[in-house]
C-alpha cells in the first residue's frame, strides 16, 4: 500500500493528525536533535491518545512500513525518525497526573523532562530525570536514565512502577510488578525494543534543598586537577553529593575544566562537603551556593543547541584509575586544537544498590561514565572524529559497556553487547515473546539470536 493511501486511511482513525512530506509543517515535525541522523520519514502520525497509537502501529504493520517512535526526539542516535518510516509522534500524549498520597506521577509518553520537573516543583516534589530539560521522559527512562538525583535515588528506570504499552499486534497491556513483570523488567533499560509506551507511572520524592554550582579552571591544569578529583571521589563522598567534570575545548577561546557539583540536603553540610573543590587554585569563573532545581534545568546555553550534527561516544568505568587520568589528560591536550566536550559522570551510590540483573540496564557496577561529544554544522570534521575514536579505544580495555541512549547505528553490532551486557540473552528471549515479527527495530535493536 502506498504512503498516500495509508495516510488517507489513518487520518480518518486518529484524534490527532497525519502529516505527509508535502505538508508545510512536515519538515519541522520531522526535525530531531541530532541532525547527523536526520532522515526523511514517509509519514508522521501525531498521536493524541493510546487508541491513536494502536491505529498507527496497525497501519504500519498492515502496510509493511517501518515504524519508529518519537517521544522527545533527543536520542543521540536519531532513532525516533526513521528513513521512509511511519513515525508515531507521541508529543501530543502530554498528560501529567500526580497522586501525592501514593507519591507517584503518571505521565504521557510525549512529556519532556522540563514539563515534569515544573509540574512536581510547584508541589515540592521531584523524580529522577537527566540534566537536559528537552529530553523525553519516556525515552530517557526506557534507556535507563540518570541525572542529579541518581546517586541518592537510583536510575530513572528504577522509578518506573508501571507502564501502559502498545504491543506489535496493536494490543494494549499494562506492565507492572503484578502484570507482565518480565516486560516491566525489559522496559527498564531496553524498553524501545518491546512496544510503544503511552503512559508511565513513576515514583516521586520530596524536593531536597540543593547546594552547589559550577567552578571552572583552565583545562591546561587537567594533569593536576583530575588526580585531585579522583582522590576526592575515592575518599567516599556521600550519596547525596554528585560531582561531574566537564571539559570544554576550543581553539578560539579558553579551554576549561569545570567541576559541576551538587549536594542534596542540608546546605551547611553541602558547603562543607564541596569546600575542597573551591581550594584548587584561582578559578576562571564560578562559585558554589544555594541552588534552585528548576533553574538548573532551564533550557539555555550554547553547548548543545538545536540544529547541529553530533557524535557521542561513551564508556562506563568501574573506577577512575591513574591510567584513565593519563589517557584523559593526553586527550584533553590534543583536543584543545578543536571544539569538543568531554564529561566525567559521577555514578555509584543508589545506582549500584541493585544487581546488574535487577533491570535490563546492566551497568550497576559503574562508578563513572566518560562521554565525549562533538558538534558541527556541515561536513563531518575528520580530525576531531578520529580523536574521539582514539579516546574511545584507549578507554575500552577498562570499560564495563556503554549507555544505550548515547549509542547510534554507526557504532555497529558491538554497540548491542556494550549496551545490554550480560542481560542480552534474557532480552533476546523477551524480544521473541513480545515482538516476534520485529516491528520495533528502529533503535539499538536486540538481535534475533
Amino acid at each position: 500500500m502506498k504512503a498516500g493511501q495509508v495516510a488517507a486511511t489513518l487520518s480518518s482513525q486518529l484524534e490527532g493528525e497525519v502529516l505527509q512530506p508535502t505538508d508545510a509543517r512536515f519538515e519541522d515535525a520531522a526535525a530531531i536533535f541530532n541532525r547527523e541522523f536526520q532522515h526523511q520519514p514517509a509519514l508522521i502520525a501525531r498521536c493524541k491518545t493510546t487508541r491513536d497509537v494502536v491505529n498507527t502501529v496497525r497501519a504500519a504493520t498492515g502496510a509493511g512500513l517501518p515504524l519508529t517512535v518519537r517521544s522527545g526526539g533527543h536520542a543521540h542516535g536519531g532513532h525516533s525518525v526513521g528513513a521512509d518510516a511511519l513515525v508515531a509522534d507521541l508529543r501530543g500524549l502530554d498528560s501529567l497526573e500526580l497522586d501525592e498520597a501514593a507519591m507517584t506521577v503518571t505521565v504521557g509518553g510525549g512529556v519532556n523532562a522540563l514539563a515534569l520537573i515544573e509540574h512536581l516543583y510547584d508541589r515540592g516534589l521531584a523524580t529522577v530525570t537527566g540534566f537536559d530539560p528537552r529530553v523525553g521522559v519516556s525515552g530517557l527512562t526506557l534507556g535507563g536514565g540518570y541525572g542529579l538525583l541518581s546517586r541518592m535515588h537510583g536510575m530513572a528506570c528504577d522509578q518506573l512502577l508501571s507502564a501502559e504499552v502498545v504491543l506489535a499486534d496493536g494490543s494494549v497491556v499494562v506492565a507492572s510488578a503484578n502484570e507482565h513483570p518480565e516486560l516491566l523488567w525489559a522496559l527498564k533499560g531496553a524498553g524501545a525494543n518491546f512496544g510503544v509506551v503511552t503512559r508511565l507511572t513513576l515514583a516521586v520524592r520530596p524536593l531536597p534543598e540543593l547546594y552547589g554550582g559550577v567552578i571552572s579552571y583552565h583545562a591546561s591544569r587537567s594533569d593536576e586537577l583530575l588526580p585531585r578529583y579522583a582522590e576526592l571521589v575515592a575518599g567516599g563522598l556521600p550519596d547525596s553529593t554528585t560531582v561531574y567534570v566537564g571539559i570544554d575545548t576550543s581553539p578560539d577561546e579558553i579551554s576549561s575544566l569545570s567541576l559541576i557539583a551538587f549536594h542534596l540536603g542540608d546546605l551547611e553540610e553541602g558547603a562543607r562537603v564541596l569546600a575542597p573543590l573551591t581550594s584548587w587554585g584561582r578559578p576562571l569563573a564560578g562559585a558554589f551556593d544555594e541552588f534552585d532545581l528548576l533553574a538548573l534545568h532551564q533550557p539555555g546555553g550554547d553547548t548543545f543547541p538545536e540544529g547541529f550534527k553530533h557524535s557521542w561516544r561513551s564508556h562506563f568505568l568501574p573506577s577512575f584509575e591513574s591510567s584513565t587520568v593519563a589517557t584523559l589528560v593526553g586527550a584533553i591536550e590534543e583536543a584543545r586544537a578543536f571544539p569538543s566536550w568531554t564529561v566525567i559522570e559521577h555514578m555509584g551510590g543508589a545506582i549500584g544498590a541493585l544487581d546488574g540483573a535487577a533491570t535490563a540496564f546492566p551497568h550497576r557496577r559503574a562508578a563513572f561514565g566518560v562521554v565525549s561529544a562533538l558538534k558541527w554544522e556541515s561536513d563531518p570534521p575528520a580530525e576531531p572524529l578520529a580523536w574521539q575514536e582514539r579516546l574511545w579505544r584507549e578507554l575500552a580495555p577498562a570499560s564495563l559497556g556503554s549507555y544505550v541512549n548515547y549509542a547510534s547505528d554507526k557504532h555497529g553490532p558491538q554497540a548491542i553487547r556494550a549496551a545490554y551486557g550480560a542481560n542480552l540473552p534474557r532480552l533476546i528471549e523477551l524480544k521473541r515473546r513480545y515482538d516476534p515479527f520485529r516491528v520495533f527495530c528502529g533503535n539499538i535493536t536486540i538481535p534475533a539470536a
